[in-house]
């Protein structure tokens, strides 16, 4: 997970999120993103900033490194920054864990009714709103 001011600042960054920029990007360099984010981020502020009525979640970001890829995904915090949500396919998730694909989204989709959200990108935004 990756929180960012209003600017577009790193704020905060876990050690595993700064592993996969590095890995899939460019690490973050003086509370930067990688350029790619940044113009991802970017297209996808202007695109909600100009749709009407009920906007649809932003596109995720896939950077793809080999076999392998990592999808970030965005969501804007009212009244404060965005929460970014890198998140390796589960494929990756199941293989690290030693267990099936398919657990790996059971246990997901456990977590996410208990928190009362739909996608890792809400989990992370609702779980910095109970941090802050």
């Amino acid at each position: 997970m990756v929180a960012l001011d209003r600017r577009g600042r790193v704020t905060l960054a876990n050690a595993r999120a700064r592993e996969r920029l590095a890995r899939y990007a460019r690490p973050i360099r003086k509370g930067r993103l990688p350029e790619e984010l940044e113009r991802w981020l970017s297209c996808s502020r202007k695109a909600a900033d100009t749709e009407q009525g009920l906007a649809s979640p932003p596109r995720p970001l896939v950077l793809a490194r080999g076999e392998q890829s990592l999808v970030v995904g965005r969501a804007a915090l009212p009244g404060a920054g965005t929460v970014l949500l890198l998140d390796e396919h589960n494929k990756e998730i199941a293989r690290r864990l030693d267990i099936a694909p398919k657990t790996v989204e059971k246990h997901l989709q456990q977590v996410y009714a208990k928190l009362g959200v739909g996608t890792r990108t809400a989990a992370a935004a609702r779980a910095l709103r109970a941090a802050g």
